[in-house]
């Protein structure tokens, strides 16, 4: 299958990797003997969403993987385990299967909750975390009480539109019916993907979707969102809204320990991102740095400002 992001020209090289039972799809840089950074993208994006990242640091001598989380891209499309816990684990394997002992880990939005995750299962894996537009869960949910209140909900409505939610944490109605079979239901996905994509979007500094890198950041949602990508994304939403208050609170539990112990945590938050109040990332971690100008989407509004942060993170990996 062949998608967008297919044809993106740059220094990178695709292949499929074995891991944790499954085929990865990855863009990699660099050679395996270099110590390695993994960018891990967000729940509505993919690996495309590091293309102007990764050019950037193609001169470090480093082995930069930019991966297609599980269900997106070419990446295999398993019926579940859509979740952090699930996430980590393919990883874990991934960083395993590259032939690395450790990673410093770059993520965008939820692939920051990926990367705390992963440190609290196996932090043996994790030399330091460098996130993009998110704040630690824990520190959000100290805020806004629970994810079943009503607060919770409201806070994260503008990621899919405040109509869609109802008086207690369910999936908007839209995405719950996908499945084909029903006359229109194609037309109805093409809705929801344009109402995804919109509020994305919605989420840049002012001007930026209008500029050449905005629009081909909305077609390249688009059309992974189309390829099939939008049922797993539809798992990581209702995985956090309507969560199973057991797992929920034992992950919860666990992704603590990472934020007690940040002392290898950067956190980047732009001046503009409408979406991560910089209160909370200011109490997610003792390194925050504010892009000013930049909204939610760092990697592709302010690529030199996390490729600098994570040059000057290179030193937390070994050989370094």
């Amino acid at each position: 299958m062949n998608s967008l992001s297919d044809t993106l020209d740059g220094p990178w090289q695709h292949r499929m990797v074995h891991a944790h039972g499954q085929r990865l799809h990855v863009a990699e840089c660099g050679t395996a003997t270099d110590p390695l950074v993994l960018f891990i993208h967000g729940s509505t994006g993919g690996w495309f969403e590091w293309r102007e990242v990764l050019p950037l640091l193609a001169d470090a001598p480093i082995h930069a993987v930019a991966i297609s989380l599980r269900g997106y891209g070419l990446s295999d499309r398993t019926p579940r385990g859509y979740d952090p816990d699930v996430a980590a684990e393919d990883v874990a394997g991934l960083i395993r299967a590259l032939g690395h002992s450790t990673a410093l880990l770059v993520g965008q939005g939820f692939g920051t909750w990926i990367s705390w995750t992963l440190a609290a299962r196996h932090p043996e894996l994790v030399a330091g975390i460098v996130g993009c537009g998110s704040a630690h869960p824990r520190v959000w949910l100290s805020k806004l009480r629970s994810p079943w209140s009503q607060e919770f909900r409201s806070a994260l409505a503008p990621t899919l539109g405040r109509l869609w939610w109802s008086s207690r944490p369910q999936m908007p109605r839209q995405l719950k019916r996908l499945g084909g079979r029903r006359p229109g239901a194609q037309s109805q996905q093409d809705r929801i993907i344009e109402r995804l994509v919109g509020d994305a979007m919605g989420s840049t500094a002012p001007g930026f979707a209008k500029t050449a890198t905005g629009r081909e950041s909305a077609e390249l949602m688009r059309n992974s969102l189309q390829d099939g990508a939008l049922r797993v994304a539809k798992s990581h939403i209702e995985w956090w809204t309507k969560p199973k208050p057991g797992s929920f609170r034992r992950w919860l539990k666990a992704v603590d320990r990472p934020l007690r112990d940040d002392q290898r945590t950067i956190l980047l938050v732009g001046s503009e991102d409408r979406r991560t109040p910089q209160e909370l990332v200011r109490q997610s971690a003792s390194q925050v740095l504010v892009i000013d100008g930049a909204g939610h989407y760092l990697p592709v509004e302010a690529p030199e400002a996390v490729a600098d942060a994570v040059r000057a993170r290179l030193d937390w990996l070994p050989r370094y």
